[in-house]
């Protein structure tokens, strides 16, 4: 009796944290302990420990594929980019005008995305930090003229292709053609 008595946190499960020891002495008495020992009094006492969970958490980080900026599009994650193991995360990437989305590249991290091409997917958090770049490519338009010997109808045309992309200056949406 009024001896300290000195007692160690015990290790719980991973995202567990020692919170406090509770004392129940044999009258029923409940004293909650926040220190690492106490005074043992003139009794029995049963000690349990309280643990509070803290999750573990692992990044998300989405980014451009290299030599893209955000000129490109813009990528991003849904939520904070810090996310527990088991949590089904979101990654959406938008396209600038006159480029286009081509797919997802999982940098590192061992992640199976819900599907690599589409511009919004998904995949289950795992026990580690992942890294996924988006990867944007400029949009390209082919202009084809179908013209005949006499100028007139398309029996025995040839065909001309002429190709450029959306910010081609000479290349222009929805705009008739004239030859």
């Amino acid at each position: 009796m009024g001896e300290t008595v000195a007692i160690n946190a015990l290790t719980f499960a991973s995202g567990y944290v020692f919170e406090k020891w509770r004392m129940i002495n044999s009258i029923g008495e409940i004293m909650d302990l926040p220190g690492d020992s106490f005074e043992m009094p003139d009794a029995d006492v049963v000690l349990t420990p309280f643990f509070e969970y803290e999750p573990v958490l692992y990044s998300v980080n989405v980014n451009y594929v290299e030599g893209q900026s955000g000129y490109w599009g813009t990528v991003s994650v849904a939520g904070t980019g810090y996310e527990e193991e088991g949590t089904t995360v979101e990654i959406k990437a938008v396209p600038a005008e006159g480029y286009e989305f081509v797919k997802w590249i999982v940098k590192s991290g061992n992640v199976t995305l819900g599907s690599a091409t589409a511009a919004t997917t998904t995949f289950v958090m795992p026990a580690g930090d992942v890294s996924i770049e988006g990867e944007f490519r400029q949009k390209t338009y082919t202009v084809s003229v179908v013209w005949t010997a006499e100028g007139e109808g398309y029996l025995g045309a040839e065909v001309a292709s002429i190709e450029g992309n959306a910010s081609d200056p000479r290349i222009k949406q929805n705009l008739p053609v004239r030859l």
